[in-house]
């Protein structure tokens, strides 16, 4: 089977501003022109961390909540900041220097909790699949989740010939 890329991702410049959880970042996409969609939220393509805040009602417990924030401690450590200047708590924590980035968006319109899904690169690295080898799989929004070695690429762009 051969997998070819028909169109080309929508890709934008995006300066993290705030990071909130390990597949959560918030900043300003560039949208080319001097225009600027400021303050938009993105959730990781494939990537489902540990959430951060206690739920009984969900089965969240305390150690999960820990790994949750291992989790966001190695999407920190990614951006080439310090996880220790991120105290651990619930909260999306401004950055005092955002980090500039090259976002892939998956869908060019939010998700059901007004996200855009997106594919994020930092120096010619991948952060889904950096983040995707820590929790060990990749969920892609359709309650499978796939092996680790998955390869994270937007969906709507692959066209599989010779099926």
């Amino acid at each position: 089977m051969t997998r070819t890329i028909t169109n080309p991702a929508y890709r934008y410049g995006f300066r993290v501003t705030a990071i909130y959880d390990g597949d959560t970042i918030v900043g300003n996409l560039d949208m080319y022109d001097h225009v600027w969609k400021a303050d938009e939220t993105i959730r990781l393509y494939g990537i489902n961390c540990q959430e951060i805040k206690r739920s009984k009602r969900k089965g969240i417990t305390t150690k999960d909540v820990q790994i949750g924030f291992d989790h966001r401690d190695s999407l920190i450590r990614f951006l080439g900041l310090d996880p220790d200047n991120f105290p651990r708590k619930v909260k999306y924590h401004t950055l005092e220097v955002p980090v500039w980035v090259v976002m892939e968006t998956v869908q060019d319109k939010s998700g059901k909790f007004g996200r855009l899904l997106g594919i994020v690169h930092k120096n010619g690295k991948n952060l889904n699949e950096y983040m995707r080898d820590i929790i060990g799989g990749v969920e892609f929004y359709d309650s499978k989740i796939h092996p680790a070695d998955t390869p994270i690429i937007p969906p709507q762009y692959i066209s599989n010939e010779g099926e």
